[in-house]
């Protein structure tokens, strides 16, 4: 069985006790332009963490936000975004990742050149994904009140501007979030499907992203031959 209550740490699942803690944003607060937060006071989500606990994903929220974010052009809240990102490239200590995601535009795959104009952009997906996952742990907290441990069997389905056939499936679930111009989800459970979850997201009015996971009570066939082969 899962760990419930608001006095436990939903990344790493252990009681907060007497280690130093911190406020994690979920999703986290740099996602949210700046110019934005400040004119409308935005009230964001948080929960009590580890402080070390936190800090393991600094990096890799920092590398979503500068490598994803720009994608983003085109809506509202992706503008927004974009000047955060350039304010934060123009630092020094902002310029070694700035570098990186820049190469990460490419104008040809493999060896065959794009037509002038059109770039393709690739992406660390072990990081992305994993800002994506520590995403769906900390939502999946707050609407269940239960720790959804890291090494629950998951796997990313898909990133972009359309919705693939996965994310029809979630069908007239509700869509949730504070302020859904910047970031929105919604989910399902399916019961007859050994408690699969179906999550999606969407990134500044622009970027969808689809996760599944199975629940963590699921005895399903697979975890049943893991356990047995123990």
């Amino acid at each position: 069985m899962g760990t419930f209550g608001d006095d436990i740490c939903y990344l790493c699942g252990k009681l907060l006790g007497e280690e130093k803690t911190d406020k994690d944003h979920v999703p986290p607060k740099q996602f949210f332009p700046k110019q934005l937060r400040g004119k409308f006071n935005l009230q964001l989500q948080t929960l009590t963490v580890h402080k070390k606990c936190n800090s393991i994903f600094q990096h890799d929220e920092d590398y979503f936000l500068d490598s994803i974010g720009p994608t983003a052009l085109g809506s509202k809240t992706g503008n927004f975004l974009w000047n955060d990102i350039n304010k934060r490239v123009q630092r020094p200590q902002g310029l070694p990742l700035a570098l990186k995601v820049h190469k990460e535009f490419q104008d040809k795959i493999g060896s065959i050149y794009l037509p002038p104009g059109i770039v393709v952009k690739k992406f660390d997906g072990k990081r992305v994904w994993g800002i994506i996952w520590k995403i769906t742990r900390g939502l999946y907290f707050i609407e269940n009140k239960r720790y959804l441990p890291e090494t629950t069997p998951h796997r990313g389905i898909s990133i972009g501007y359309e919705p693939g056939k996965e994310f029809e499936v979630l069908g007239n679930a509700e869509e949730r979030g504070l302020y859904r111009g910047i970031f929105a989800y919604k989910y399902r459970e399916f019961e007859k499907i050994d408690r699969m979850n179906v999550w999606a997201y969407l990134f500044w009015n622009k970027i969808i992203v689809v996760l599944q996971f199975e629940h963590p009570d699921c005895e399903c066939e697979i975890r049943k031959e893991l356990k047995a082969g123990a």
